[in-house]
C-alpha cells in the first residue's frame, strides 16, 4: 500500500503544528510570574527556642490565587557544632483542586530529630508544577535561625 505525498504531508504539517503549540505552552508557562498562581510571603518559626525533642512549629504566610500543582519544601539545617551538621527535609503537596485562598497564615509542624541542642535555620521554597512539564520554583529569600534547646527541667 502507498501513501500518497499529501498525506504524509499533513502527517509531516499536523505533528509539526502539535510540537509548535506544545513548545508555545511551555514558553508561556516558562515566563509568566508565578505570582499569577500564588504568592509565598513569608515563613517563620513559632519561637526563637524549641526544647530536644518537642517538635518544632512554623507559620507560613502565603496565597493561592489559581487552582494549581503546589509542592512546599523546607529544608531544616542544624549545626552542631564541631563542624557537624544534621538536615532535614520535609515536603508537602497542595491539593490541585483546592479552592484558590486569599493570604493567611497557617500553622504547620515539622518533626524535630534532634537529641542535643542546636543552632538551627529553616530555609523554605515553594514549586508549582505547570502542563507540559514545566516547573517552576519560588525561594524564599528569608533564612530564619532559631536555637534548639536542652530541657530546662533536667529530664
Amino acid at each position: 500500500m502507498k501513501l500518497s505525498s499529501k498525506i504524509i504531508t499533513s502527517i509531516l504539517v499536523l505533528g509539526l503544528a502539535f510540537v509548535m503549540g506544545v513548545f508555545t505552552v511551555q514558553t508561556y508557562y516558562m515566563l509568566i510570574p508565578t505570582s499569577w498562581y500564588f504568592e509565598y510571603y513569608d515563613v517563620r518559626p513559632v519561637n526563637d527556642q524549641f526544647e530536644v525533642g518537642n517538635d518544632l512549629y512554623f507559620i507560613a504566610d502565603h496565597e493561592v490565587k489559581r487552582v494549581s500543582h503546589l509542592f512546599y519544601f523546607d529544608n531544616l539545617i542544624c549545626d552542631m557544632g564541631d563542624g557537624v551538621f544534621m538536615h532535614q527535609y520535609g515536603r508537602k503537596k497542595e491539593d490541585p483542586h483546592r479552592e484558590p485562598m486569599k493570604r493567611t497564615e497557617i500553622r504547620f509542624r515539622f518533626p524535630n530529630m534532634m537529641s542535643e541542642a542546636a543552632e538551627c535555620y529553616l530555609q523554605s521554597d515553594v514549586m508549582i508544577r505547570f502542563p507540559y512539564f514545566v516547573e517552576r520554583v519560588q525561594p524564599m529569600d528569608q533564612i530564619y535561625k532559631f536555637q534548639i534547646v536542652e530541657d530546662e527541667s533536667g529530664n
